[in-house]
């Protein structure tokens, strides 16, 4: 392989790593919005899930409510900006997420809303629901460890791109769901 194809092959693995740090901070920033805005459903999630105990006080629900709420923001910033460690974030985050979906299907708990609001319907739990977003944990996880290979400069309009295209993906989820609802009433 000659110099210029190896420059090739690096400025495709820069764009392809920086499209999907724009997809995933998208994911993540507009998924925390979308949480800010609707703090009672979000609460309501919490508990339904059952890892916090139940008797624990509201501030317990509140925190843990806005916790994931700040997080899912600042590491949606973080990968949209580039920021390495947000990817490990990012990674810790789903692998919550897939530990409470994965023990709430082992308790036969099907029912629950999954809370992650991708396409703004009503979301249950299913095993393909919690395979999301143990994909989800790795590709997070995988921007990190490949973060060698983009510097920063040569990132941002891939990124954006990558942002771009969640929410195009978003406003197409949105769109189906609100046409769902209408044809059902």
């Amino acid at each position: 392989m000659n110099r210029e194809s190896v420059q090739v092959l690096d400025t495709g693995v820069t764009s392809f790593h920086a499209v999907a740090e724009g997809v995933l901070g998208a994911l993540l920033l507009t998924s925390g919005l979308g949480k800010a805005f609707s703090q009672r459903d979000l609460l309501g999630t919490i508990a339904a899930y059952r890892i916090l105990p139940r008797n624990a006080p509201y501030p317990v629900f509140a925190a843990a409510a806005w916790l994931l709420t700040a997080g899912e923001i600042l590491l949606g910033l973080g990968l949209l900006s580039g920021c390495f460690g947000a990817g490990w974030g990012g990674c810790a985050l789903f692998t919550l997420f897939t530990l409470a979906i994965v023990t709430n299907l082992l308790r036969g708990r099907r029912h629950i809303k999954c809370g992650c609001g991708l396409n703004g319907s009503e979301e249950r739990l299913s095993w393909t629901v919690a395979g999301r977003a143990a994909l989800l944990a790795v590709v997070a996880g995988l921007l990190d460890l490949t973060a060698w290979h983009h510097p920063d400069h040569a990132a941002f309009v891939p990124r954006m791109a990558g942002a771009a295209l969640w929410l195009i993906v978003l406003a197409a989820l949105r769109l189906r769901a609100h046409r769902f609802v209408e044809e059902m009433t």
